[in-house]
């Protein structure tokens, strides 16, 4: 149990981490199905890891790791250029047989592989003209992405910020979960790094990074949200009026919690910092003693 309100925030950045067996999974399956994809496949260029994993800020609730499959769209064209779906399920086929039994993913992008204490979902693209990649539309159809932009876009403003950005992205994605998970993580992501992307440096603790960001998200959560690459859609379009709504109030009714936190914690009240705290995280931020 954690003394003081940062090193709560400490020991909860801690739990959010993958465990050691999840780390050696995610490692080793990644390496495992990168080669299989190799051998089964005719590539467009090498298979690599994309989404939170890449990014550095995958929590453990998640248990996700995204890899991307670039096919040869010369070899592949003529059977699946008007016909997403088809090679998805070609791929989810030869995945079968080298492993265990996979489904495709509910939204219809890619094929999962579970393996319990971590989970792959691959994704079949080929590559865009002017740059990024087409992945399946979850119709029959594709949608432009680009993975490797976004990846940078999080590393470069991490860095800038001294690496402290992908932790509280972390937080406030874990924020995100215990609230309901009413918003996609990567627009949690996306949200975040906007909020701090002029910044030169952040507030000096997590508790006071954490305020800010509670109170600011809402004005991303209310407008629509495009995506920063340029041939991107939009981020929040998976948001009704109604969902949009729901997440402005949770955010404002937060803030109000965490502020309170900040006095309770300038006032010398530790405990009930960590009260609030845990009301702001849903009984998910770490005991006090």
């Amino acid at each position: 149990m954690a003394t003081s309100v940062s090193g709560g925030f400490v020991e909860l950045l801690t739990r959010l981490r993958l465990t050691g067996t999840q780390s050696e999974t995610a490692a080793a399956r990644v390496t495992g199905i990168k080669d299989f994809l190799k051998s089964a496949f005719t590539m467009g260029e090498a298979p690599f890891t994309i989404g939170s994993y890449r990014r550095g800020t995958l929590i453990r609730p998640e248990r996700d790791l995204d890899i991307l499959a670039p096919f040869s769209y010369r070899y592949y064209k003529n059977r699946y250029d008007n016909n997403s779906r088809a090679l998805l399920y070609l791929l989810r086929d030869r995945l079968n047989d080298g492993y265990a039994a996979t489904t495709v993913s509910s939204r219809q992008v890619a094929v999962v592989l579970d393996f319990t204490v971590i989970r792959a979902d691959v994704v079949p693209a080929f590559s865009r003209q002017g740059g990024g990649y087409l992945i399946p539309d979850g119709k029959k159809g594709w949608t432009s992405t680009n993975p490797p932009y976004h990846t940078n876009l999080i590393a470069e403003r991490n860095l800038a910020l001294e690496n402290h950005l992908t932790s509280l992205i972390r937080i406030m994605k874990f924020w995100n979960v215990q609230n309901g998970d009413h918003l996609f993580s990567f627009h949690v992501e996306l949200m975040v790094w906007r909020m701090w992307r002029g910044a030169t440096r952040l507030p000096s603790n997590y508790a006071t990074r954490v305020a800010a960001t509670l109170q600011t998200m809402p004005n991303w959560v209310r407008s629509e949200f495009p995506d920063p690459w340029v041939s991107g859609g939009q981020i929040d379009s998976y948001l009704r009026p109604d969902e949009r709504a729901r997440a402005v109030r949770m955010l404002a009714e937060d803030t109000k919690t965490a502020t309170k936190a900040l006095t309770y914690q300038e006032q010398g009240s530790t405990a009930k910092a960590f009260q609030s705290w845990d009301s702001v995280f849903r009984n998910g931020f770490p005991a006090y003693g």
